[in-house]
């Protein structure tokens, strides 16, 4: 079992070293610090620097790194895909300085092409001692959700973490029929393999485009050790998805965020 922790060399991918150290203790997985090179970038001070990060993950962690080079957002879907990872993690710099960042800028870009799970982390982000107790789970009307409900339920499994169902009624007539399927597909399946869960439904308070502020207010609210989300756009909700999604990603909480992908 492998975990990958996408890295830039800035000061904010020690937390997401320190993170995916810590998930990778947990499972007894590798963990894997990928770098992608421009071109004439020193590769010798490269992996110097990535053998520096090592101090941030206990010693009983096998950690290895991998340099690749070219294009980042082409590159690294074939190295994440080739090396074959679990999950990926993946700091962002959040909302300060994003069009002078990779990491910010083009971070649902960069979730939506991995051909794996993905778990975003900031600078501000912190995971308590025993992990990530409370998973908020909102549901979607995608098609396709059973890939969210697996992942998550894998996530959640290892800390034996409580999911919370979340769902926002969207109009007068409350939920969608897609939504409706969904929470029972979500129920069904985590009561099957024993993933704790509980349902909230929440009724809209004043005028919001999307459900982002709805979704970081509860999870803030009630101390939510992660947002767990698709990284597509559903059909339905194509229109405000991305900028939902991207405000979920670059929240100034720092709570971290899970992008199911298949």
């Amino acid at each position: 079992m492998k975990i990958g922790v996408l890295v830039d060399l800035t000061p904010i991918c020690s937390k997401a070293v320190e993170i995916g150290g810590m998930i990778a203790n947990k499972v007894g997985a590798e963990l894997v610090l990928i770098h992608v090179c421009e071109f004439g970038d020193d590769t010798d001070l490269i992996g110097t620097q990535l053998e520096n990060l090592k101090q941030w993950v206990a010693e009983s962690v096998n950690v290895s790194y991998h340099i690749g080079s070219g294009d980042f957002l082409s590159v690294i879907p074939s190295i994440v895909a080739d090396l074959e990872f679990e999950l990926v993690v993946v700091p962002t710099h959040g909302k300060v300085g994003i069009m002078q960042n990779l990491f910010g800028a083009k971070i649902l870009k960069l979730v939506k092409s991995l051909p794996a799970p993905s778990l975003v982390v900031q600078e501000g982000t912190k995971v308590a001692d025993n992990g990530f107790q409370k998973l908020l789970f909102p549901v979607g009307p995608h098609a396709d959700f059973d890939i969210k409900i697996k992942q998550t339920a894998a996530f959640a499994k290892i800390y034996d973490s409580t999911v919370i169902i979340y769902t926002v009624r969207n109009d007068v007539r409350g939920l969608s029929e897609e939504l409706r399927k969904n929470i029972t597909a979500s129920k069904n399946y985590f009561t099957e393999h024993k993933v704790k869960f509980q349902e909230v439904g929440e009724e809209p308070t004043g005028y919001s485009v999307g459900y982002a502020k709805y979704i970081l207010n509860y999870a803030k609210n009630n101390g939510l050790s992660a947002i767990c989300i698709m990284a597509k756009v559903s059909d339905a909700n194509e229109y405000i998805g991305n900028t939902d999604k991207e405000n979920t990603l670059l929240n100034d909480a720092g709570i971290p965020v899970l992008c199911t992908n298949n």
